[in-house]
């Protein structure tokens, strides 16, 4: 189960990665994944899940074009003529693909699920 010295943890991870800009919009992300998590769901390891998905869901969004493809290519996946009309979106498959090798304590396939669709 996750806690939430592990969520605190995790944010400051993620906040030394990210831009200032950046992490600003994922704890905006992380606090509406908790108020609609909160709506529709009474158990708290559901909505500790819903802010590690909030927290990671960005965390490749400032690669490169480049380092998203190449990134991809490592773990057997070619980036179609879509995905790279529409790079902004490469974040989603990237993310996901990271979780478990370098966050791996939060690498449930609800939370990759959520990362990689959101």
């Amino acid at each position: 189960m996750i806690t939430l010295v592990q969520i605190e943890k995790l944010r400051e991870s993620v906040a030394s990665i990210l831009s200032e800009k950046r992490m600003k919009h994922v704890i905006a992300v992380e606090d509406m994944a908790c108020h609609l998590g909160s709506i529709y769901f009474q158990d708290e390891e559901v909505l500790l899940l819903l802010r590690a998905a909030a927290l990671l869901h960005d965390v490749t969004k400032e690669w490169s074009t480049e380092r998203h493809a190449a990134f991809l290519k490592e773990h057997g996946i070619t980036p179609t003529a879509m995905d790279l009309a529409a790079p902004k979106t490469l974040h989603a498959k990237t993310a996901a693909l990271l979780i478990p090798e370098q966050y791996s304590e939060y690498a449930s396939d609800e939370v990759i699920s959520a990362v990689r669709y959101h």
